[in-house]
């Protein structure tokens, strides 16, 4: 069970992400698909650290796959057999660091990379690890 200050954490870092993913959406909107999928990376990364938290670990790195493995891994969350939800914390990776700089990707800069449909999946994937780590914490959607 966590203590009232890893319980304070986990929710803190679970704000963090709700922000991020409020701002992917408003950033979709407003046609900043880069900008919008680099912040749904960040709220899936938050939401999973929360979760991590919540069970007094220190979690580090910036890989939403990498940080899904560990609390596989730990025994704080039993997902089904099929690789989804790993497969779409991938995705999300892959917009960690190339939609931030102009030179992340050959000849183009991030707005000329991302469309609206990879903003759309970033933001709808961003949304499920949100939920995940509602139910982890015993959060209700906020």
């Amino acid at each position: 069970m966590a203590t009232e200050k890893t319980k304070q954490e986990a929710l803190r870092w679970l704000r963090a992400a709700r922000d991020d993913l409020k701002t992917a959406a408003i950033l979709h909107d407003a046609a900043q698909y880069a900008h919008s999928c680099f912040h749904a990376q960040q709220a899936a990364e938050k939401a999973l650290k929360s979760i991590l938290y919540h069970h007094d670990q220190d979690p580090w790195g910036h890989s939403a796959a990498k940080l899904l493995d560990e609390l596989q891994r730990q025994g704080f969350l039993s997902l089904p057999k099929d690789a989804t939800l790993h497969d779409r914390a991938l995705v999300l990776d892959r917009f960690y660091v190339p939609t931030l700089y102009p030179n992340g990707l050959p000849d183009l800069s991030p707005d000329e990379a991302y469309s609206s449909a990879d903003s759309s999946a970033a933001v709808g994937y961003a949304r499920e690890f949100l939920t995940l780590a509602e139910e982890a914490l015993g959060q209700a959607s906020g």
